[in-house]
Formats: structure tokens, sequence, C-alpha cells
């Protein structure tokens, strides 16, 4: 398999804290994450089903991934978006990280990234909104699919990609000249929204009341009372996004996720899935022995 150099990223979309956080990736020991997928392209139609769920998009999904200030405050909603990665094969310079990765996160799921450390969840999580080409010898094969459409086609923008796919973070990187309220609407100037204050006050409203998320491993260093109001959180932002969750904590990952996938990387060799299905079934009845002794602790 020949790698593919990654396009730069355009210069219109500054990504704060993104390249510290790809660095420690490098040699497979990223931190945990979380990836939140937005709705299907705006020109796509509704489920017959649309309306009746239409009260429950939050101002922030309506606005971030709609069609702009009037869609939020109406309550338009879109569908949900699915994420598809079709042999993913990752490089650090010379260094494979990933080997021919492919995984469907359903539409209105949360997916689960579970293994040891090392084994490319990180890395691969990384791929699914291009931060991965943000480290300097950096190469993939294989494509991200949302909706069908692959997100490092040429044609398509990094800015777009990062309006429809976000990453939520362990450590904050706030801009440390702007106030809390700036931060939070900084992704709408980046990407050149024009919204009213009032929709702004909605939207920061929304996401200072949801900040627990705003964390790579959202639960890393929470109390339990902590832990699970992210949970609940999560939750219910799955009936506004796909959520893809990276998490050493196996019970997090049976309570949260519908789907499981279990990555792991044996003898210095790049980082594959084992096994993916239903959470129930992966924590219950396991096809393969190393999944069933990875959720029992028996190892990682």
């Amino acid at each position: 398999m020949t790698s593919t150099p990654l396009p730069e990223p355009e210069e219109d979309l500054p990504v704060q804290g993104a390249v510290s956080e790809d660095h420690a990736a490098q040699n497979g020991q990223g931190e945990d994450a979380e990836l939140v997928v937005g709705q299907a392209d705006a020109g796509q139609d509704a489920t017959a089903d649309g309306d009746a769920d239409e009260a429950a998009a939050s101002p922030l999904t309506r606005l971030l991934n709609g069609a702009g200030e009037d869609a939020m405050m109406a309550g338009d909603q879109r569908p949900l978006a699915e994420l598809e990665a079709r042999e993913i094969t990752a490089w650090f310079g010379d260094h494979m990280v990933l080997d021919r990765v492919s995984l469907t996160m359903s539409a209105g799921e949360v997916t689960s990234l579970i293994g040891p450390s090392g084994c490319g969840k990180s890395t691969f999580l990384r791929i699914l909104n291009r931060m991965h080409q943000l480290v300097p010898g950096a190469a993939m094969a294989g494509e991200v699919l949302l909706d069908g459409v692959d997100i490092y086609d040429p044609s398509q923008r990094l800015t777009q990609a990062r309006r429809e796919i976000g990453m939520v973070f362990q450590k904050p990187n706030p801009f440390p000249a702007m106030s809390i309220y700036e931060n939070v609407v900084a992704g709408l100037k980046l990407t050149g929204m024009k919204v009213k204050r009032d929709a702004k006050d909605a939207v920061v409203e929304e996401c200072l009341t949801k900040a627990g998320l705003w964390r790579e491993e959202p639960c890393s260093a929470l109390d339990p009372t902590s832990t699970r109001v992210i949970e609940e959180t999560i939750a219910e932002l799955v009936q506004e996004v796909t959520i893809v969750i990276v998490t050493h904590n196996m019970q997090q990952a049976a309570r949260v996720s519908q789907q499981c996938a279990f990555f792991l990387a044996e003898h210095r060799a790049p980082g594959y899935i084992v096994e993916y299905g239903p959470t129930a079934a992966m924590f219950s009845d396991p096809q393969d022995p190393r999944t069933a002794d990875y959720v029992h602790g028996r190892f990682g």
C-alpha cells in the first residue's frame, strides 16, 4: 500500500491546540478523545419523521449544522449523519500506526473505541476530522465518508469538515486574550457566520451548560457525580449528533455507547480492529478471546 501525503490545512481556519495533541499521538500514545459529528448535508432531504423531532434540536445544533440563524430560531433540524471509515492506514513518517481499519459509525448512536494505549485509537479519531494532517510527516490512505462524501476529497474544504465534525479535548485551550463568551462564539466567526446577539447568547448558554464535555477524555479527572452528569449529557446529545468516543473506562463504554470497536496493536505491529458490534454483545458475548480478555481486565 502506498502512502498518500495529506493536503495542507487551509489557512482560513486556525485550529488551536491541535498540533500539540497530535504530536502526542506520533508514537501511538495519543490521549483519549470524543468526536461529535453533525447533521447530514443541507441538500439532503429530511426523513419522514423529521418534523416530529424538530423541537428536540438545540440552538447550537441547529445553527452550526443547519441553515443559519433563521433555521435555528425556527427549530429546523436536518437528519443525523453517518460516518464511515474505509481501509484507513496511517503513518507518522515511516512508522505505520494503523493498518486498513474500516468502521461504520451509525447516525444517531454513540460508538466507543476501546483498546490498550498505543493501539491507534486516538490517531483514528483524529483522522475522522482531518487533524492527522497537522502533524509534519503524517500520511494516510483510505477514505472517511460523511454520509457518502469523502472529507479528504480535494473538492472538500477543511472548514466544512470542521463545521460538521468536531473534536472534544481533555485539556481546554482557550484563546488567552479573549473572554469566555468570545471563546465560545469564536467558531462562528472563524466559519464566517453572521449571527445576532440573542442567537449568540443562546449558543453560549447551551455550551456553558454542557461545558463538562469540552475536554478530551471527558471523565478522566472528574468525581463520580460529575461523570454521571457528563454521561447523561452524552445521552442527550446523541439525539442531535452522532458521537464517537475513546475511553479506557470499560464501565463507561458499556453505559454510554450502542456500538463498540476493540482496537489492538500486537508485537509492535500497527493497530487494527479485532472486533466490532453492539456494545452489549461485545461485553457479554465477545466473539474473539482477546476481546473477552480485554473487557474483563485481564490485560491492557
